[in-house]
C-alpha cells in the first residue's frame, strides 16, 4: 500500500497554535489527491511555506518516495519550482 485513504484526516478541522505556528489538518493520499486538496485549502493560499512531516515509522524507501512526490508532483501543482 503505497498512501492511506482518506486525503484528508481532519477535513474542515480547525487549525491549532503552538506558540504562534499554525498547524493544519494532515493530508495524505496519491500526490495528484494530496494537491487538489491543498489547493482548496484557503490555509495554504496565505501560507508562505509548507512544512512536509516525514513519519517516523516509514523507512528510507518510503520517505524518498514521499519526497520524490512532494517535489514532482505535489510542489509543482502549487507552483513551487525546484531549487537549481
Amino acid at each position: 500500500m503505497r498512501y492511506q485513504d482518506p486525503v484528508l484526516l481532519a477535513e474542515g478541522a480547525a487549525t491549532t497554535d503552538l506558540g504562534g505556528m499554525l498547524v493544519s489538518p494532515v493530508f495524505h493520499g496519491d500526490p495528484d489527491a494530496v494537491a487538489e486538496a491543498l489547493l482548496a485549502d484557503p490555509g495554504i493560499a496565505a501560507a508562505d511555506e509548507i512544512v512536509l512531516f516525514l513519519p517516523p515509522a516509514f523507512g528510507l524507501e518510503e520517505n524518498v518516495r514521499l519526497l520524490t512526490d512532494m517535489t514532482e508532483t505535489v510542489g509543482p501543482a502549487l507552483g513551487r519550482t525546484p531549487a537549481e
